[in-house]
């Protein structure tokens, strides 16, 4: 049976399009109930969480929100197949609940992705296991289209013969091909703006947020952590705000928060690195995950009208402050994707050449000991509260995947809660419909907004901002109506000049790779022209009171931060 749009906690009015960045004169004399530490998904999942529920809560970043492993994923919300492998059921039930959820309260960001595992003679011997651990992983998600939203309702896995397989992939080595299993998962082709829905709605709660402001120590009163002291790094003012709870969410640097003034001894947190490339020089119509000679997998996701490729998966043991890809990153993909992929089919084998953009960041894994194969590593989460080592009122969360964020900030919340003697929740957040994302029924919603701005825009803008920013979508499109100059296009898919006017206004953006990678998707597609490089930049120096030289010099960083290929 599945759920119809009036079971799901819905807000007409009142849509929160802004975020407004903490004032400091709003925490004098209070203590909040929560404060977050670590502005990612699992920040923002536990801050929305803890808003809905009721609580106080203040939130702080130290860069920008969502900007490190939250920013690097491979754009999917999915159950995790291969952890099958591993026999972890519990982690791909929670995964695929958590994908079902997320189809529920982010209808327009999320959509169904056909995945294929192409099967060759020459790999008989793993064909058996692979269609025994599809078939569970099908049980295994035996809710999946109980989703009020009929796009996000998923088939059940299939076959695909040899002709098939070619014609949606006509990249893949056809010697050998025998069939492919096919299965689906969600595509989340922009979870910057996902995590940007979290925070929205934990600000339409009462949530206080701030980026770019650093958790430098841990306030005690005797041995109870009772606060933070905050550095912002804009103004380079310190300030002290105090809480019930502090719920450390810093992901790969999670160490650090807790090592600060030795307020524990933080065990060496094992780091895996990820690195994607994306790429036009062939292109799928459905994702391909292949498996390597190493025994581990190879992704190729259709993007954006682009390719995504990756991740690669090793252990990382410098400082997380460091981190960047590096060129042995990037060659280990270029030379996965040689062996995979004949040349013959892409006009030529995959070359540096072929890269249009490159990223990748750490993800914090928990259950290993050692810097050992991070690829086998669990993606569970650990919840570890402080108090057991002499230090109440501070928790970590460690571990976990973008998928069951809002699962664990749930977690997080029911384990406060009883510490605490809270009342019960006021909202559902597995009901609770994400501010920008209460859309109704999406094919009406965007059926409407065709119709009301087909004059004047291209069908894909419409649909680019329907599905990646909601109800939002109107708002944007409205300024671009105003100022016609808002309607240059900027990227293949639709964006317009008019939403870089939009987040500016409405979304605490201070860099231009705030600009171009987390609130808009324009940087992702491959270098910007110098013209709309320069208009982006001026528009963001007038709104920060940049000179010329300033802008010219925030384009240097970013060329030299996105662009320049290890």
């Amino acid at each position: 049976m599945s759920l119809a749009w009036f079971d799901l906690a819905m807000v007409t009015e009142g849509i929160c399009q802004e975020v407004k960045r903490i004032d400091t004169q709003e925490l004098k004399g209070r203590v909040f109930d929560i404060i977050v530490v670590g502005g990612g998904i699992t920040g923002a999942a536990v801050a929305h969480e803890a808003a809905l529920r009721g609580r106080s809560v203040a939130l702080f970043e130290m860069n920008d929100f969502g900007s490190a492993t939250s920013a690097a994923t491979s754009k999917l919300i999915h159950g995790g197949l291969r952890y099958l492998k591993n026999g972890e059921f519990g982690l791909v039930r929670e995964s695929l609940r958590e994908r079902r959820i997320l189809g529920d309260i982010a209808p327009n960001l999320v959509e169904p992705l056909r995945f294929l595992i192409p099967r060759y003679s020459r790999r008989f011997r793993k064909n058996v296991p692979l269609r025994l651990g599809m078939w569970l992983y099908d049980q295994l998600s035996f809710d999946k289209s109980r989703v009020a939203e009929p796009k996000n309702r998923l088939p059940r896995r299939a076959l695909f013969s040899a002709a098939q397989t070619l014609e949606s992939a006509p990249a893949l080595d056809s010697f050998g091909l025998q069939y492919a299993v096919s299965y689906f998962d969600y595509a989340n082709v922009n979870p910057d703006r996902m995590t940007m829905a979290f925070l929205k709605t934990a600000c339409e709660h009462g949530a206080l947020v701030a980026n770019y402001a650093k958790v430098h120590s841990l306030v005690r009163d005797g041995n109870r952590i009772v606060g933070v002291q905050v550095t912002d790094r804009l103004t380079q003012a310190t300030y002290a705000c105090y809480g019930k709870w502090i719920v450390n969410c810093a992901g790969p640097w999670s160490d650090k928060i807790l090592n600060t003034n030795q307020a524990a001894t933080a065990r060496q947190p094992v780091r895996s690195e990820g690195v994607h490339l994306i790429t036009s020089k062939f292109r799928f119509q459905d994702a391909v995950a292949m498996e390597t000679d190493h025994g581990d997998h190879l992704m190729f996701l259709p993007w954006r009208g682009l390719t995504i490729v990756g991740p690669t998966d090793k252990p990382y043991t410098g400082d997380p402050d460091n981190y960047a890809p590096t060129a042995a990153s990037v060659q280990e993909l270029i030379d996965k994707v040689n062996a995979l992929l004949p040349a013959e089919p892409v006009g030529g084998a995959f070359s540096r050449s072929d890269i249009l953009f490159h990223y990748g960041g750490l993800r914090p894994l928990v259950g290993l000991d050692t810097q050992q194969d991070s690829y086998s590593a669990s993606r569970r989460y650990e919840i570890t509260d402080y108090s057991r080592q002499g230090m109440p009122g501070l928790i970590c969360v460690e571990g976990g995947k973008y998928t069951t964020s809002r699962g664990l900030a749930a977690q997080v919340l029911d384990l406060l809660m009883r510490q605490s003697g809270w009342p019960s929740a006021s909202q559902d957040s597995s009901r609770y419909v994400l501010s920008p994302c209460r859309v109704g029924p999406y094919q009406q919603f965007i059926d409407d907004l065709m119709t009301g701005y087909e004059s004047g825009f291209q069908p894909e803008t419409i649909s680019y901002y329907a599905r990646n920013y909601g109800v939002e979508a109107k708002m944007i499109l409205d300024k671009a109506r105003e100022h016609p100059e808002g309607r240059e296009m900027l990227t293949q898919d639709g964006e317009i000049m008019a939403e870089v006017d939009y987040v500016l206004e409405h979304e605490l953006v201070y860099t231009l790779d705030d600009l171009l990678f987390r609130r808009t998707g324009i940087g992702w597609m491959g270098k910007p022209s110098d013209e709309v490089f320069r208009k982006i930049a001026k528009k963001l120096g007038q709104r920060l009171n940049w000179s010329l030289a300033d802008q010219q010099r925030s384009i240097v960083d970013c060329l030299e931060k996105r662009y320049t290929l290890p």
